[in-house]
């Protein structure tokens, strides 16, 4: 009997054969990954999934230090501030920058590392009014947070939902209004 996971093994395979060519075009000198699914099994035994914990531990010292107490995003009456939650990691957040979903699909679980995609044209890239994010001749999109204003209109036309924002970082510190309006 054909499940619906072996029917979609099957189909991406066939796809993957199609892109082969792609892949052998690939332009020198640009980066990417690859996540086998199916081999993937969200580290069950472990405290925290690895990839999670290697890209914590690679990118630690990048993590936003706030400057306190933190302002208010003028209009807005809030800040986002994920400092407190940073051991969270079941979601995507400035201090956890990948991390497992698991999903059942007709009972079968499947994990999911969840990232920035570093879209061949980010949308984020395009949608921050400050020219805050980049994308990188390797590839890569990248955000300047120190002229980060934390508007998250990237993270509004990001169709993954994926960048966060740390409030009490950046040049948004030195605009705000001293004074409520």
């Amino acid at each position: 009997m054909l499940t619906r996971r072996s029917f979609f093994k099957v189909s991406a395979g066939l796809l993957g054969l199609l892109a082969i060519p792609k892949v052998v075009e690939a332009k020198p000198g640009k980066y990417a990954t690859l996540i086998d699914l199916t081999k993937c099994d969200g580290c069950k035994d472990e405290p925290i999934p690895l990839c999670v914990k290697a890209c914590r531990e690679e990118n630690s010292h990048r993590f936003p230090v706030p400057k306190r107490p933190i302002p208010d995003y003028w209009p807005r009456k809030f800040h986002e501030d994920w400092e407190p939650k940073k051991d969270k990691i079941d979601t995507l957040t400035p201090y956890n920058w990948i991390f497992v979903q698991k999903v059942d699909v007709d009972g079968e679980t499947i994990y999911i590392p969840r990232r920035c995609m570093h879209c061949d044209n980010p949308p984020c890239v395009r949608g921050c009014p400050f020219g805050a994010l980049s994308k990188q001749p390797e590839g890569n999109t990248v955000i300047d947070h120190s002229i980060c204003f934390g508007g998250a209109k990237c993270r509004d036309v990001c169709p993954w939902g994926i960048p966060q924002r740390q409030a009490g970082v950046g040049m948004y510190l030195k605009l705000v209004p001293r004074h409520p309006l």
